[in-house]
């Protein structure tokens, strides 16, 4: 009696979140608000349900002294987080322009949860990136914290899920080990890591699916799946190529109920796999009808003989040519894992691995596909479009797992500890070429340094960025100034002025102010006035050096 009455609950519970998610897309603004807080709660269980489990793995390791996984998690943990304040100098004014939305969306009624922001993108990831913003306040470092946090936690997720899902096989630590090393030996993936913006969310989330989903096989639990649900609803409402793993991992979802219902009869899983298949579809197929980064009005159609050598390029990028991506030219998948990747999908397609390996082959290259063809909002080149392709990765690692595991390939421990040090090291060469390509001095952009410039200057002298000021650039080089997308997140407030024949316009004196400016005649002006405090400013631009005179005003100083 008391199961029926706790399944008729769970059954209620899904019929509502999905009603509520339903009517807030429809301007209900009561539901909108219901099911924001829902979903904050439903997020808050799953990464704290996906932490306990992470964190049972790694006290069994250190229970067996088994240091495989622990320090191979140490060092993605550092290569990934390493100088995450100035690694890059390049700031994405996108992701600043998303989070400033986000953090304006964050005082409403419904946090703006079924708004959408810039190029149509659903706005929930958002309030996820912009949290330590909200919290901390705005800072390069909370910028990119969120971006870090969900692309290592959608590595030890994988991790833990493989380690779950595969707890009776031998090697199974040491496999694992080696798959998430693997990640950070991917160039396209540090790459595009370290831009923290949205192209590595689908990769990242998909993780996450995956090894909840792996975790929910084994601990058929209702929180189990509830946090699972939860990973396909994010897959369907981010950045656009995580639809395609929204699909993957909905059709897996539906395969397994199928499975468990005609061959295991295990119907009580078969419920709570119904229900998340319920959850998921509605949730997703009504985020995408009101998205409208995936529906770009265009009409001038491409010939078949232009599709054919879009998808010819696109497949030379990903496995072939070097990717050009904001100045680094660099193998897509890398030279460690090329070889793999080729291999398992190659095996795959040939049906060597079986029939489920053969569906993730055709998967993997229907995606690459359909990656390279879609226009999306600006109708990128194949050499640029592969900052989409990375959704791939977790299908063929995960894919890659299971071939070694249950056709027990077995790897002497002389290989194993070889294939550590090969993957730490091309890691390792991998970060140093990017640190190269975007050294501080490699930049032709002068906003960069200046504004972090002035957001040093701003803590210096314990200005708050949110509070009103005055910036000002009045300089010989044009280039010298601010982006108007930078200013939306770090200085939401600020009233930014290049004047042209002084250095001062409808000048404040109740506002802070700062002034950038390399102009004799200005310096001596605002030296006249006897109000500003003065520093010099150098920036080392392609080994050019640049002086500029920054003058700082506080009311009251």
């Amino acid at each position: 009696m008391i199961k029926k009455i706790s399944l008729i609950l769970i059954l209620c519970s899904a019929v509502i979140i999905t009603l509520l998610e339903i009517f807030a897309y429809r301007h209900n603004l009561l539901s909108s608000v219901l099911i924001s807080r829902i979903w904050l709660v439903l997020t808050a269980h799953s990464l704290i349900f996906g932490s306990i489990y992470f964190f049972k793995i790694i006290g069994q390791d250190l229970s067996s002294k088994n240091f495989w996984g622990i320090l191979s998690i140490l060092f993605i943990v550092i290569v990934v987080s390493y100088n995450l304040e100035n690694f890059p100098l390049f700031l994405s004014g996108e992701t600043t322009q998303h989070l400033a939305a986000s953090l304006t969306n964050w005082k409403e009624p419904d946090l703006g949860f079924t708004r959408t922001i810039q190029l149509g993108f659903p706005s929930r990831q958002f309030l996820l990136l912009s949290l330590p913003s909200l919290i901390f306040g705005q800072s390069i470092i909370t910028e990119r914290s969120m971006y870090l946090f969900i692309f290592v936690f959608g590595i030890l997720m994988f991790y833990t899920g493989l380690r779950v899902y595969y707890r009776n096989k031998p090697q199974i630590n040491q496999v694992s080990s080696l798959l998430i090393l693997a990640i950070t030996s991917i160039p396209a993936v540090q790459t595009l890591y370290r831009i923290f913006d949205i192209p590595i969310l689908p990769m990242s989330f998909f993780f996450i699916s995956i090894g909840l989903f792996t975790i929910s096989q084994v601990y058929k639990s209702v929180w189990a799946i509830t946090a699972f649900t939860w990973s396909l609803t994010m897959l369907a409402t981010t950045y656009t190529p995580g639809i395609s793993a929204w699909i993957f991992m909905t059709g897996i979802t539906f395969m397994l109920i199928l499975k468990n219902l005609f061959k295991s009869k295990d119907y009580y899983f078969t419920y709570l796999l119904s229900i998340c298949l319920l959850v998921s579809i509605t949730i997703g197929l009504n985020a995408l009808f009101f998205r409208s980064d995936i529906r770009i009005n265009d009409t001038d159609m491409p010939t078949n003989q232009e599709n054919i050598s879009k998808v010819i390029s696109t497949y030379e990028y990903v496995f072939v040519k070097n990717f050009d991506m904001w100045g680094i030219q660099m193998p897509f998948l890398g030279y460690v894992m090329f070889v793999p990747v080729v291999l398992y999908l190659v095996g795959g397609i040939l049906g060597i691995w079986g029939i489920p390996h053969f569906i993730f082959s055709i998967w993997v290259l229907t995606t690459i596909t359909i990656a390279g063809l879609s226009k999306g909002y600006s109708n990128p080149s194949p050499l640029w479009a592969v900052y989409r392709q990375p959704v791939i990765l977790p299908v063929i690692l995960t894919g890659l797992a299971d071939v070694v595991i249950q056709k027990k390939i077995t790897i002497p421990n002389k290989i194993l500890y070889l294939l550590f040090i090969i993957l730490i090291g091309y890691s390792l060469y991998i970060s140093a070429n990017l640190i190269e390509s975007w050294n501080i001095n490699s930049t032709s952009d002068l906003r960069l340094p200046v504004l972090r410039d002035a957001l040093k200057t701003a803590r210096k002298y314990s200005i708050n960025p949110r509070s009103p000021i005055q910036l000002v650039t009045y300089a010989q080089n044009p280039e010298l100034k601010f982006m108007p997308d930078h200013l939306l997140y770090f200085f939401p407030n600020a009233q930014y002025d290049v004047p042209e024949n002084s250095c001062l316009n409808n000048f404040d004196l109740r506002k802070n102010a700062l002034i950038y400016t390399n102009n004799n005649s200005c310096f001596q002006y605002l030296q006249q006035k006897g109000l500003f405090q003065f520093e010099n400013f150098y920036i080392k631009v392609y080994n050019q050096n640049h002086q500029f005179i920054k003058a700082i005003y506080i009311p009251g100083q």
